[in-house]
């Protein structure tokens, strides 16, 4: 495997380590890891966004998001690295001595995470290596760090259209409420990326994940996502997703679905 490869690797599991200390006071930003990541060198494509999301299931609230993301390719290997996160401003409520309560001082609430992924390329398959963190107030969830290693093949290889999937073993570490649990885990996921010949410039993904608890067989992650990139004037473009992630066993009083939908304004460098 090329040394580029085994720095990648080296690299996604010290930004792990690096977002682990972050999560306890939930300061992850998508600032952390732009400065974690190299400077812009040949071959390195960076996107940096922000815009709006709203939520449904735990939460049927509107906040505002951060999102940056670097990648490079040279043929053979394939590395991602993204950060992201959103806030939202929610008032305290108190109770007075004789009952009756009001609300005052705001505090910042939301989620972030990370997730990075290297792909080498071996004949008409790849090896893949992930590395993924989550902090997320709206659904209780405290941390939920994922590493996975497999296997993975373009089904349709295309410069206008490609289609891979991939599985793999992976561990879980997590904390939902006071709650914490770590297993090892089966990881299948499949990814589209198209760019039609009819909308010029515009680009359309689409990709989903799943993980089987192995220790709790009737336990489940699915994560999916789908989203459209339409471009503006000069570098600048606009970015349109929705996203869905499904927990068999969230934890008490926590819905096991949880929806949103992104608006964002993307530069791309």
């Amino acid at each position: 495997m090329k040394a580029t490869t085994t720095f990648s690797f080296v690299a996604a599991f010290a930004a792990a380590s690096a977002f682990a200390d972050a999560t306890s006071d939930a300061t992850a930003t998508a600032v952390d890891l732009a400065e974690a990541i190299p400077e812009a060198s040949s071959g390195w494509e960076t996107k940096l966004s922000a815009g709006f999301e709203t939520y449904s299931g735990n939460t049927d609230k509107d906040a505002v998001n951060g999102r940056i993301e670097t990648q490079k390719s040279d043929g053979a290997t394939v590395v991602i690295a993204s950060a992201e996160g959103a806030w939202e401003q929610q008032e305290k409520t108190y109770v007075r001595e004789d009952g009756s309560t009001y609300e005052d001082d705001e505090r910042t609430v939301g989620n972030a995470k990370f997730d990075v992924n290297v792909k080498e390329r071996l004949g008409g398959f790849f090896v893949y290596g992930n590395v993924n963190g989550k902090h997320d107030d709206m659904s209780d969830l405290k941390y939920r760090f994922v590493e996975s290693l497999g296997l993975g093949t373009y089904l349709v290889d295309e410069d206008a259209l490609k289609f891979s999937v991939e599985g793999g073993i992976a561990y879980v570490q997590e904390k939902i409420g006071s709650e914490k649990d770590d297993y090892p885990a089966l990881r299948l996921a499949e990814r589209v990326d198209w760019k039609p010949a009819w909308a010029e410039g515009i680009s359309f993904y689409e990709t989903a994940a799943a993980l089987w608890d192995l220790d709790d067989t009737d336990h489940w992650l699915v994560g999916a996502e789908a989203g459209a990139d339409v471009p503006l004037a000069g570098s600048f473009s606009l970015v349109l997703k929705a996203a869905v992630d499904y927990n068999s066993d969230p934890g008490e009083g926590v819905d096991k679905t949880d929806r949103k939908v992104i608006a964002q304004l993307a530069y791309t460098f």
